[in-house]
Formats: structure tokens, C-alpha cells, sequence
């Protein structure tokens, strides 16, 4: 049971991860293009990694591991985005929009869907998890997190890039173009700082 509940847990860290990489650049594009995906695309990734956790429960009671399911990734999906669009992304306005809670009421309701409309196919595959089996769950979440942690650490620093050479362009026509030019660094630096401060945690 205990390898189930990692498996499990890996599976709905390697769905959340997936969830958002594929949503950070329609989100950043369109907020509203980035709720269409949201419920539409991400759910078929959460439905997926519920049947992987449902075939793969050791015992018969399928409702129950529905429930356990259900928990689990509700928890997880909660405590990730505070964390990581609340706190460290400081999105919280955003973050608790009404979509929002559409998705997490999916995550909520899909385990006991599969196990309704899927309960013979669930059973008929049934296995139990294997090493191999976490290694895949731990590898893909990991894999998600990286890319996703790559993307905003290169925007960041594109972004800041962009920002110091607009300020330092118009200083060619000035008589104090020295002066100027390394007060400009200076603060470029200080932003460039700040901004590894504040993502170190990634």
C-alpha cells in the first residue's frame, strides 16, 4: 500500500507539472485561452494518471481508491499552487479565480467517473506498481518541473535584458553618456540580483 501511495503521489506530481507546462504559454498569451485549455486539455492529462493510480491499487475496493485518489491530488494540486502561483510567483489574485476551482473540482470528481465507466477495463489491467513504474512518475514530474523552472528563469532574465537596453539606447546622443551609462549598469545589475534572489528557490 505504501508504494501505491508514493506512486500515486508521483503521478499527480508529474500531472501537475504537465498541466502547467502546458499551459504557461497559452496562459501568457490569453489568460482566457489559457481556461479554455485548462478544462479542456488538463483534465485528460488528470484522467489519465487517475487510471494509471486506479489499475494499480492492490485491493478491490475501487471506490475507496477513488476517494484516496481524489484526496491526493486535491491536496497536492492545493498546496502547489499556493506555493507556487501564491507565494513564490505572487499570483494570488489570479491564482483563486472561479476556473480555478472548476479544475480542482475535476480532480475531485474524475477518479469516480473512470471507476463508473471504467470499472471492467480497470480491472481487466490490473497491475501493481513496479520500480520502473516510479521511476517513470518521479522522472516525468521532474522533467516538467525543470522546463517549467527553465521557462521562467529565462524570461526573467530576457525581460531584464530588454528593459536595460531600451534604457541604455537613447544615452548614445548624450554629452554624459559615461555617466549615465554606468548608472544604468548599476541598476541592471541590482534588478539582475533581485531577480536571482527571489527565484533561488526553483
Amino acid at each position: 500500500m505504501n508504494r501505491w501511495i508514493l506512486y500515486t503521489f508521483l503521478l499527480g506530481l508529474a500531472a501537475y507539472w504537465a498541466s502547467n507546462l502546458l499551459l504557461w504559454f497559452p496562459w501568457s498569451y490569453s489568460p482566457y485561452l489559457g481556461m479554455t485549455l485548462m478544462l479542456t486539455i488538463a483534465p485528460i492529462i488528470w484522467a489519465y494518471v487517475a487510471f494509471l493510480a486506479l489499475r494499480t491499487y492492490p485491493k478491490a475496493e475501487l471506490l475507496r481508491a477513488a476517494s484516496m485518489i481524489a484526496a491526493m491530488f486535491l491536496v497536492l494540486a492545493v498546496v502547489m499552487d499556493y506555493i507556487f502561483f501564491g507565494i513564490i510567483r505572487n499570483a494570488m489574485e489570479e491564482l483563486y479565480h472561479p476556473t480555478t476551482f472548476y479544475g480542482y473540482g475535476f480532480l475531485v470528481v474524475w477518479p469516480f467517473v473512470l471507476v463508473v465507466s471504467l470499472k471492467r477495463k480497470i480491472v481487466r489491467r490490473k497491475k501493481t506498481s513496479t520500480t520502473t513504474d516510479l521511476l517513470r512518475a518521479g522522472i516525468s514530474g521532474l522533467i516538467g518541473f525543470s522546463l517549467l523552472t527553465l521557462i521562467i528563469m529565462l524570461e526573467i532574465e530576457l525581460a531584464i535584458a530588454e528593459k536595460c537596453q531600451d534604457r541604455l539606447w537613447p544615452l548614445a546622443a548624450s554629452s554624459s553618456m559615461h555617466v549615465s551609462e554606468q548608472l544604468d549598469h548599476q541598476v541592471c545589475a541590482v534588478k539582475e540580483a533581485s531577480a536571482d534572489e527571489r527565484f533561488r528557490g526553483y
